[in-house]
């Protein structure tokens, strides 16, 4: 479960291990374009462990990204990884956005794995929440809805705007 693995990884590393990593933002947006390739094709049925985890990078991507920018300072290496990291995070949106058409997976249970998946690979971060989460006391966990509706306000990325957009209307919420 690379995948996964390498995402948890990148959301609890601290500045002296995102040297180890260094390379992991192109390993994800090789395996999110293998990903993207895959949805292209409509005979394809992408397996449900697939479709978690491309969720939970799109659940955890907010944390990890503010840890990647604080990490990259000045540094034009980690910089580049970055840049691979967020990449591989608008594929997958794109991904998610084809597939959310199809009505041939269950998206409930799929999302709500993505959801528990972050707080149990990580209990004692501090994810990154969108203001209207961190004023609702009931907001415990990290929301699909939530991260999908902060992503389609951002219009500083219209690709990822129209991809989370097309991923609400999709799955109606």
């Amino acid at each position: 479960n690379l995948w996964r693995n390498t995402i948890d990884f990148q959301m609890t590393s601290m500045k002296k291990t995102a040297s180890k990593s260094n390379n992991s933002g192109l390993l994800m947006y090789n395996i999110s374009c293998l990903f993207l390739l895959c949805c292209g094709k409509n005979t394809l049925h992408m397996p449900v462990d697939v479709m978690s985890n491309i969720l939970h990078l799109i659940v955890s991507n907010s944390t990890m990204n503010d840890k990647r920018m604080k990490q990259a300072g000045s540094d034009h290496v980690l910089k580049e990884d970055d840049s691979n990291w967020q990449a591989a995070f608008t594929q997958c949106l794109q991904c998610i956005a084809a597939l959310t058409i199809a009505e041939n997976y269950d998206w409930e249970n799929l999302i709500s794995k993505a959801e528990s998946g972050i707080a149990a690979s990580n209990p004692k971060s501090r994810l990154r929440r969108p203001a209207s989460m961190k004023q609702n006391s009931v907001a415990n966990a990290v929301s699909m809805s939530f991260v999908l509706e902060e992503i389609s306000s951002d219009h500083s990325n219209p690709l990822r705007s129209a991809a989370a957009r097309r991923i609400l209307q999709n799955l109606t919420y």
